[in-house]
């Protein structure tokens, strides 16, 4: 039997399988072509044709979920579980400080845990929870005020708005506003498939006593989920023996509170003097900077689909693939570093998810970027102003 590659392991439909299995038999001088229904050696091909591809859906389940950087989403879980030691860390709601406001002559009114409903202009819904050390009921007396804690109703970044937008209120109560609204927790998305490898791939080195790369990547994703790029100058930046860790979100540099988390678990794990001026640290974590992607382009796309439609799967593509670039570009050579090409952002456009489907777009001019961006090293790129015109085209 020949060896197996890895591109071998894929999923055979029935028919396929049914006749893989009948070449076989007439290569073995067996001749068949007429079976009538129920014949026995007709009933051998389907059940062998039916088991071959049960089988190799057994085979791809085991490819696609027993390697880290084969697996996704719930194998890659319980992988990362069982092998690992890690939990996928779940999505956290936005909590946000809501003031309300009673008008004189309206009231009193009593509100009970939950009670309330407030929104966004875009719809982001937060309820009223426990919290800030109120005791429910609640009385808003009439001219009166009152500060509670709200969390959005769905877990995600997403509800991470400026303070100020969550101003009205679904749940009518007669003369109360929202007069100030403050964030309190940043809510995150469920980890990605990508950053959860990422902690997989470099568990094994915290186990060594020096600190080497994948141990300081590993701690810096472990002491701040919001976390998901890290960079490491490794070559003295400070004077001998030091190293900076540069941290990034998904699409924006890292907040003090992470970049806090991650030198709290450098100076518990590396030796040297971790008290006063951070230029004394042997490590020292610190928020990447950032470098906006301003974005011009027509974008060309089938008029089979709808402007909107292709407008929200472009801009989608465009942040994922904003996440996907590593802190300072991408590296393709010795030749091209450091670099977000321009045909990179094409392809990303071009290959646009549109209602479940690629081919939408049907080609790209790009006016901005006019050539391949190059980010300092360390540096963030974050989404910028993004200028696309959209037009329709049978060609």
């Amino acid at each position: 039997m020949p060896a197996l590659d890895w591109e071998d392991f894929r999923v055979i439909p029935h028919e396929e399988a049914k006749a893989e299995l009948l070449e076989t038999l007439e290569g073995a001088g067996f001749q068949g072509t007429s079976w009538q229904e129920g014949d026995p050696a007709l009933f051998g091909v389907e059940l062998g044709a039916a088991l071959m591809a049960r089988l190799s859906a057994y085979a791809v389940f085991l490819r696609d979920n027993a390697l880290n950087d084969t697996a996704k989403r719930e194998g890659l879980t319980r992988l990362s579980r069982s092998r690992f030691g890690n939990e996928r860390n779940p999505a956290l709601a936005t909590q946000r400080k809501l003031t309300l406001a009673c008008a004189a002559g309206e009231g009193p009114h009593t509100i009970g845990l939950g009670d309330l409903v407030a929104t966004d202009a875009d719809g982001h819904t937060f309820r009223n929870i426990e919290g800030l050390d109120i005791v429910y009921p609640i009385t808003l007396a009439s001219g009166g005020t009152v500060t509670l804690l709200f969390e959005a109703e769905i877990a995600g970044a997403a509800h991470n708005v400026a303070n100020g937008n969550v101003n009205a209120l679904v749940t009518t109560l007669a003369g109360v506003t929202i007069t100030a609204d403050v964030l309190y927790r940043a809510g995150q998305d469920e980890e990605s498939d990508e950053r959860l490898k990422a902690r997989n791939a470099s568990k094994v080195a915290t186990r060594a006593l020096e600190p080497i790369r994948d141990t300081i990547e590993n701690l810096a994703l472990e002491a701040a989920p919001a976390v998901t790029a890290v960079g490491i100058d490794d070559e003295n930046p400070r004077g001998a023996g030091t190293f900076d860790v540069y941290l990034a979100g998904d699409l924006a540099t890292a907040t003090q509170e992470d970049v806090d988390a991650v030198q709290a678990a450098l100076d518990a794990r590396v030796f040297g003097d971790t008290s006063g001026d951070p230029n004394t640290r042997p490590g020292y974590a610190v928020a990447a900077n950032t470098l906006a992607l301003d974005i011009t382009a027509t974008v060309y796309y089938s008029p089979a689909f709808e402007a909107a439609a292709v407008q929200a799967g472009v801009e989608a593509a465009l942040l994922a693939f904003v996440r996907s670039i590593p802190l300072g570009g991408f590296d393709y050579s010795s030749a091209l570093e450091d670099v977000v090409p321009v045909t990179e952002i094409a392809a990303a456009i071009k290959n646009a998810t549109v209602n479940g489907q690629q081919g939408a777009v049907r080609a790209v001019v790009i006016a901005t970027p006019s050539a391949d961006v190059e980010p300092d090293p360390f540096e963030k790129v974050i989404p910028g102003t993004w200028t696309l015109t959209f037009t329709p085209t049978d060609s």
